[in-house]
């Protein structure tokens, strides 16, 4: 919600999002727990129907979370992006590497990062890049702006280990507005 608000005021437009079929979202879906199969089951509901100018794709913690094999979301991200390419055509695409995590916080911390590790997400993250590429989609790499000097998410931009704080999606929406079109 933090960043629904920091972006309508930035952009000076509404964003509505939702994660109601019948309620359409246009910028980021903020869903709880989506993973990647999730999203391309909801692709063209939740983004695709209404052609968007802008789609900014972060998609993959939960995936790894869950312990969904690195090449089978990867398979899916393609796919999410080919069907974004040719459903719309227009639609300018900005695909995230996936933000660090920090289990060092607290015991919560340690609970919510749960199977995910900044290495894993490297990893993945260099695979995603490639995607990218190939796919000549903007891509878009906050780990470093993110991250405390050991590489795990600064705890100054997250309230958890793992979900960005108001201070963190400002970060993110100050990188983001630039790449919009």
């Amino acid at each position: 919600m933090f960043l629904k608000k920091v972006l309508q005021k930035r952009l000076n437009t509404k964003i509505f999002i939702s994660d109601k079929p019948e309620f359409c979202g246009a910028i980021g879906a903020g869903l709880f727990a989506v993973d990647s199969d999730r999203l391309l089951e909801r692709l063209e509901c939740n983004a695709l129907n209404i052609s968007p100018k802008n789609l900014v794709i972060l998609i993959g913690t939960n995936d790894i979370g869950i312990g969904v094999p690195t090449e089978y979301t990867l398979k899916n991200i393609q796919e999410i992006l080919q069907r974004t390419q040719t459903l719309c055509p227009n639609t300018n695409i900005v695909l995230q590497a996936i933000y660090p995590v920090n289990s060092h916080l607290s015991v919560i911390a340690r609970q919510m990062v749960g199977r995910r590790s900044n290495k894993k997400i490297l990893a993945f993250n260099e695979e995603l890049h490639k995607i990218a590429i190939e796919s000549k989609v903007q891509w878009l790499d906050l780990t470093k702006v993110l991250s405390d000097e050991k590489g795990r998410l600064a705890k100054e931009y997250c309230y958890d280990g793992l979900h960005l704080n108001a201070q963190g999606f400002e970060i993110v929406s100050e990188n983001i507005i630039p790449l919009l079109k």
